[in-house]
C-alpha cells in the first residue's frame, strides 16, 4: 500500500510515518488554504499560504 499527502511539514524530529509521495514540502509553520484552514476560515482559497507568527 502506498501513501500520498499534498503538504509535508520539516520538522526537527523523526516522524513515525513516511509518505511515499508528497506534493510540496514547507518549513515547520502553519499553513492554510487549498482544502486546510486556520481557525475554520480561509479553507476555500486557491492557493497554500503561510500564517505569519
Amino acid at each position: 500500500m502506498l501513501s500520498a499527502v499534498l503538504v509535508e511539514k520539516e520538522l526537527n524530529h523523526i516522524k513515525p510515518l513516511e509518505a511515499d509521495f508528497v506534493g510540496l514540502k514547507v518549513p515547520n509553520e502553519y499553513v492554510f488554504g487549498f482544502g486546510m484552514d486556520a481557525y475554520g476560515w480561509w479553507r476555500n482559497l486557491p492557493a497554500i499560504y503561510a500564517l505569519k507568527t
